[in-house]
């Protein structure tokens, strides 16, 4: 059974739909934020200040790729996955992409500027979050097998159609 790969910008909901999919699905589950974190003994943030984006882009392959080697896992992958090319390439070659779209509106309004996990979005303002969303929407949109809109969606109407369309797909 192949992969399943959850991805989109931050605050789409990955991590808690992804393990919603996960438990619904009888699959194992992994955060890949998470992953990297227990992997390296480091906060996002952490990496990102002491490697670079490009440091922390690289550790996230190599994570990407472990876990992509696990039969039926479902992946919450990081909102800027899909901005390396060889994490573009294993997500596209190991598994199904569900591309979870959101606006830079909800987004906001579900992760804030100032969270420490987010050093991407940390202090910035509504222009810079479209602006990051915008430059990232057609990778998001090349990487996807499925995509579903989150918007105005609780996280059980979202997972039931990921499902529904994974099921449909057999």
């Amino acid at each position: 059974m192949r992969p399943l790969f959850i991805i989109g910008f931050m605050g789409a909901g990955k991590s808690t739909v992804g393990g919603m999919v996960a438990a619904r699905l009888g699959r194992p589950f992994v955060d890949l934020d998470g992953e990297i974190e227990r992997e390296t003994g480091h906060t996002v943030a952490e990496l990102f200040a002491a490697h670079g984006e490009e440091g922390f882009r690289q550790a996230e392959r190599e994570a990407l790729a472990r876990v992509a080697r696990q039969p039926g896992v479902v992946v919450a992958c990081g909102g800027g996955v899909v901005t390396d090319e060889g994490s573009h390439a294993i997500l596209r070659e190991s598994g199904t992409v569900v591309y979870l779209q959101v606006s830079p509106e909800v987004a906001v309004a579900r992760v804030g500027f100032d969270s420490a996990g987010r050093p991407l979005l940390r202090g910035g303002d509504l222009t810079s979050a479209e602006a990051l969303l915008h430059s990232r929407e057609r990778l998001y949109e090349a990487a996807a097998d499925l995509i579903v809109d989150t918007v105005d969606r609780q996280p059980e109407q979202i997972v039931e159609e990921i499902v529904s369309l994974i099921e449909g797909a057999r």
